[in-house]
């Protein structure tokens, strides 16, 4: 299909105290969109840039552990293939930050605050930064044998969960070709979610 481009111009950015479960940004059982959160640079493990001059396209202000808001659910950028499978998303340029904060070294498990969150297969997860939150990046197939899921170059900072992949259905490993975590900074893990599967990195 020809592709829908979604494009952040200067300055703007989806800003809350918190975000529900379907997230500042939602799309469910669609397909053939690019998000492009419109920053320079490159993030990552051969980054170009210091992640901190990114402008936040999408943020919550007041949700995570010692602030207001604080429960299960809260999501940023939400591809929903939960009925319909989401099928050549292109995510690039992106920063979203705060979903959900956790505190370094906290014991709550609180299974709360996933940054990005794909459900789908043909996925496309490039230069983006996020920071803060449950997941950072969440990429669910919805086959068991997913094909071309794709994170490259990304930036994940002071999560419990930094990327995680799995099947729709259950926290399986995904099997398939073409997927690839690639040149991705992932750094400053202050707490594990739960117990440790095969699907977290």
């Amino acid at each position: 299909g020809n592709q829908i481009a979604i494009l952040f111009e200067s300055g703007a950015k989806l800003s809350a105290a918190f975000w529900t479960s379907d997230g500042a940004l939602k799309a469910a059982g669609k397909s053939y969109i690019t998000v492009d959160g419109g920053n320079t640079g490159t993030v990552g493990a051969r980054k170009t840039v210091e992640e901190s001059t990114w402008a936040a396209n999408i943020e919550a202000t007041d949700a995570g552990e010692g602030l207001s808001n604080v429960g299960t659910g809260y999501r940023g950028l939400y591809f929903d293939g939960s009925s319909v499978s989401c099928v050549g998303i292109i995510l690039r340029n992106l920063c979203i930050k705060n979903i959900y904060k956790k505190l370094a070294n906290s014991t709550d498990f609180v299974d709360s605050g996933n940054n990005i969150v794909v459900e789908g297969n043909d996925i496309l997860i490039s230069n983006c930064y996020t920071e803060n939150g449950n997941t950072g990046i969440y990429l669910k197939s919805t086959v068991t044998n997913g094909d071309n899921l794709v994170i490259e170059d990304c930036s994940v900072l002071n999560m419990s969960n930094g990327i995680k992949y799995a099947t729709r259905s259950s926290a399986n490993s995904i099997n398939g070709t073409n997927n690839w975590v690639r040149r991705c900074r992932v750094d400053g893990m202050s707490t594990w979610g739960g117990g440790i599967g095969a699907s977290h990195h």
